[in-house]
């Protein structure tokens, strides 16, 4: 579709122009190739596909291991997470008044939310432990969600952040 400029004013509708341009800078005629992974073997965690997604993203700009967690293991759990992230009390416990752009601030509330559930079966190396343990809060019904939530106020409400 070609837009005349000598086309007169009355007769152009702007949304129907705007949208006409913008179908016209795509290619809609290539084809998109998928792929879908599926890990089957070691059935216990997500190894594979956390190897997988980090090589894929190698050549990009480069994300954390927290950052793959995040696109991983999203779920309600993680959605808390962000939430106590933003506090104000821990922030302040942090020194850091805005969340870190690689997520190294969640992770430190992962970190301690892992090993409060998992202290038993930690391993090193920590980015495994964290996966697994991720993997295993994705899953987390939201009663134990809710739990979680007033373990992360009422430690925060301690008398002894006032000093931070």
């Amino acid at each position: 579709m070609t837009i005349s400029p000598k086309r007169p004013p009355d007769r152009q509708e702007p949304e129907s122009v705007a949208i006409a341009l913008f179908k016209a800078s795509f290619d809609f005629n290539r084809t998109i190739r998928t792929i879908t992974i599926k890990q089957v073997a070691p059935d216990d965690n997500c190894s594979s596909m956390f190897e997988i997604f980090s090589r894929l993203n190698s050549g990009g700009v480069t994300l954390k291991p927290q950052e793959i967690r995040m696109s991983l293991f999203y779920s309600p759990f993680y959605d808390r997470v962000i939430e106590f992230n933003c506090n104000e009390t821990w922030r302040k416990f942090l020194g850091k008044r805005d969340p870190d752009l690689h997520m190294n601030d969640v992770e430190a509330v992962v970190r301690a939310f892992a090993m409060r559930e998992m202290n038993n079966e930690y391993k090193s190396p920590m980015r495994v432990f964290l996966n697994r343990f991720s993997e295993k809060a994705k899953h987390y019904e939201t009663e134990k969600n809710n739990k979680i939530t007033d373990c992360f106020f009422a430690i925060v409400s301690l008398p002894l952040w006032k000093y931070f």
